[in-house]
């Protein structure tokens, strides 16, 4: 849900009860706070996009999967869905560059392809550079830490 939101351009917080702002002995908060506090990081230093952008199709993103067991009030309704362990969001500003934001959902080293064209930045959530470059189409390799999150610029 957090990385969801986060994809979504949506302001972190609708489990406030749920997430920890101190060290907490249940393991099940200790990993949602960890993610929490990753997840909120690039809204710092990439507000234009998650903020003010307007949204747009993320590029293509391949990545493993996981099962995942959604539930619902009625037991007769839940289900096990595969969900991809990386997603993604994007945002275009006004001077047409837009924003990805790469998202790893989960608390193990990911590895995803993002589809990319054009010149473009793999940033890290501090804006520092990881990657950069300009091709006319292809994939680029992405490894992201537990909870990681990068930013993809395109131009």
């Amino acid at each position: 849900m957090l990385a969801n939101n986060l994809t979504r351009g949506l302001i972190p917080g609708p489990f406030m009860q749920d997430v920890p702002l101190e060290p907490d002995r249940d393991p099940w908060r200790r990993v949602v706070a960890r993610a929490f506090f990753s997840f909120c990081r690039p809204y710092a230093h990439f507000p234009e996009y998650l903020l003010l952008g307007e949204s747009r199709p993320p590029p293509r993103i391949r990545c493993a999967e996981r099962e995942v067991r959604s539930t619902s009030m009625k037991p007769e309704r839940s289900a096990t869905v595969k969900l991809p362990v990386v997603t993604a969001g994007s945002f275009m500003l006004a001077d047409g560059s837009i924003g990805t934001v790469i998202v790893n959902t989960t608390d193990q080293l990911r590895q995803a392809a993002v589809t990319v064209s054009g010149r473009w930045t793999l940033h890290r959530t501090d804006r520092t550079v990881e990657l950069e470059g300009k091709q006319t189409g292809g994939d680029i390799d992405v490894t992201l830490e537990p909870f990681g999150v990068r930013m993809l610029v395109t131009r």
